[in-house]
């Protein structure tokens, strides 16, 4: 029983990508699989399988649930073996509330009647974030656990580990994510792409369906909104993946510590930035030549120029990091090097 109390507790500190062991996120598992062991879980679901999402949810529930039973009975069990060997039963009751029985922190709710049920945002959210590093390189939907982890590392160390991936990590370790497209290599665009891979394309469009009423918000929103906030809550205000935003949250690109170099804020300025700038000229341009589409130009128009002027300012506060790199060193810790780019990156107070 403690041998398999052990067991359940391992198999979920290493479903989060915060431990040392991490290998694949929970929603990628194959919960069928005849060749789970049950020291080690179901074996990862092959990328370009066409899945639901929601099924691999049902199948991760139903797992987690009869393992968190499991342990409840293991442990209430230990308890009576001990109260009886010690002749405490006068003194002490073998019951553990549901509530003290410690895995599935922060996924799970238990119920007033004593059921367990499942945040499933919270699930979808972890799912994301390993999501995210895969665009990076950090993980690959092809090898479990970490691949590039160390400073300065490149696509070519990625290709180096994984020679025939299903998805390929972004080459310039630099990601937009904004409240449009504006460039073909968004966040979004980059999510989408990695959710077919993934899953197959018969079920796109309901899978993308199913991550947003999850969220609650389409995937556009969360990305620009609230995926940074979840980042930092889940590495402890030490950011792996940095968020470089302009005052007003107008811009924001993503980019990952461990593959930054000295060229990545000069490349941010002018292939992002400055462009991004021409993209808005550009619309407001339609605007006044009456070209736009949408409902109230007046107040898109409004909007444009508000956004405008908060890149301008930024492009202002970008120029000397674009001018003169920085260098930074891992070994110094994720502090340490986000305050070199003070009101650049937003991270730790």
């Amino acid at each position: 029983m403690v041998d398999n109390s052990i067991s359940i507790s391992r198999l979920d500190w290493d479903s989060r990508e915060t431990s040392w062991d991490f290998k694949t996120p929970p929603l990628l598992l194959d919960y069928e699989a005849e060749t789970t062991i049950p020291d080690q879980g179901p074996p990862p679901q092959k990328p370009g399988v066409d899945l639901l999402i929601s099924q691999q949810y049902g199948a991760y529930k139903s797992f987690w649930t009869e393992k968190f039973f499991q342990l409840h009975r293991n442990e209430e069990e230990l308890n009576r073996i001990f109260i009886k060997i010690y002749g405490l039963e006068e003194e002490l009751t073998p019951d553990v509330e549901l509530k003290d029985v410690t895995i599935l922190q922060p996924e799970k709710i238990i119920t007033p009647e004593g059921g367990l049920e499942f945040k499933q945002a919270e699930v979808i959210k972890q799912f994301i974030s390993w999501s995210v590093g895969c665009m990076f390189g950090r993980y690959s939907p092809d090898k479990p656990g970490l691949i590039l982890a160390n400073q300065g590392e490149t696509l070519k160390d990625f290709l180096d580990r994984v020679p025939e991936p299903s998805f390929l990590p972004d080459e310039d370790n630099i990601i937009p994510v904004l409240d449009d497209e504006y460039f073909a290599d968004d966040i979004v665009a980059r999510f989408k792409k990695f959710i077919e891979t993934l899953f197959g394309r018969q079920h796109f469009t309901t899978n993308i369906r199913f991550i947003e009423e999850s969220l609650g918000m389409d995937i556009r929103k969360y990305f620009v909104k609230e995926f940074h906030k979840d980042h930092l809550q889940r590495y402890k205000k030490r950011p792996i993946y940095w968020l470089i935003s302009s005052p007003a949250g107008s811009f924001n690109a993503l980019i990952y510590m461990h593959r930054y170099n000295t060229q990545t804020m000069s490349k941010i300025f002018n292939d992002y930035l400055k462009e991004f700038r021409s993209k808005l000229i550009s619309r407001l341009k339609d605007i006044q030549d009456g070209i736009f589409t949408g409902n109230n130009p007046v107040k898109e128009e409004d909007r444009l120029r508000k956004q405008l002027k908060d890149v301008e300012d930024f492009i202002l506060t970008m120029t000397p990091f674009a001018m003169n790199p920085i260098t930074i060193d891992l070994d110094d810790g994720v502090k340490v090097n986000i305050t070199k780019f003070a009101g650049v990156v937003k991270g730790i107070q």
